[in-house]
């Protein structure tokens, strides 16, 4: 993914994009005048960005009916959900928002309501393709805004970088419009965990199905064993009683010839 091609603007092009997407096919065709019109940007400024989006692969183009473009969303998640507040938020800018949208993906979300980084303006810059004096920009602008807060940590960061003391800046998701994405997630994440457990239990239930047609199989076996056991017993007491019978017969005879 060629990030560093992609400015913060791009990325609002990119998320208003996707605001009228069909999510049956991931795709959509709103026109270039509509995009320009929602952003107040430029028609000239939406196809240049549109152009590096699909050079930088998050977005692939074709053409429909009238020559019309169809632009169509690989499945990246570098940029993740935006809630409609969060990209009508009129306190931010345009840039301020594509920035917040490259850095959330880096954002620990312990709260829900905060994000917190603990990466220097290098490390960001590093990831982002942003310059550090871009960054430093942004954050000031964001700090000075109230979504923002700088601390000094005291405690190691042993999270993700090992134990060591760094800076920590904490965004406020919820006062710019991001927390209910963040409750979502965590609903939908929810719903993956309870679906995964009922697709187990789905197959324990299977296997205890399969081992008790096993054991009741295992019974039919015995108890046609025991019902042919009777059956040969009976029979064998049958000759025994009738061979019995004659023996006391021929015992009378012989008692009745005596007399």
């Amino acid at each position: 993914m060629l990030t560093n091609i992609i400015k913060p603007k791009d990325v609002v092009v990119y998320l208003t994009l996707r605001r009228y997407e069909n999510w049956e096919t991931h795709e959509t065709f709103v026109s270039i005048a509509t995009i320009a019109e929602k952003l107040h940007l430029s028609r000239k400024y939406i196809l240049e960005a549109v152009d590096r989006l699909e050079k930088a692969g998050y977005i692939a183009i074709s053409k429909g009916r009238n020559n019309r473009n169809i632009y169509h969303f690989n499945e990246y998640k570098t940029f993740q959900g935006f809630s409609d507040d969060f990209l009508d938020n009129p306190n931010l800018s345009i840039e301020e928002k594509g920035y917040l949208a490259m850095i959330q993906q880096y954002m620990r979300l312990d709260d829900g309501q905060t994000g917190k980084i603990s990466m220097t303006d290098k490390e960001l810059a590093d990831h982002i393709g942003l310059s550090r004096r871009s960054i430093a920009s942004y954050n000031t602008s964001l700090r000075n805004k109230g979504y923002l807060t700088c601390v000094n940590q005291s405690v190691p960061d042993y999270v993700e970088y090992g134990g060591d003391r760094r800076p920590l800046k904490v965004y406020d998701i919820r006062a710019y419009g991001q927390a209910i994405v963040f409750l979502l997630k965590k609903h939908e994440e929810q719903i993956e965990k309870n679906t995964e457990d009922i697709e187990d239990l789905k197959k324990q239930l299977l296997e205890i199905k399969a081992q008790n047609q096993d054991v009741i199989r295992k019974m039919r076996e015995q108890y046609e064993a025991l019902v042919r056991e009777n059956a040969l017993l009976r029979k064998a007491i049958n000759k025994d009683y009738l061979n019995n019978e004659n023996g006391i017969r021929q015992n009378q005879d012989f008692a009745n010839v005596l007399l």
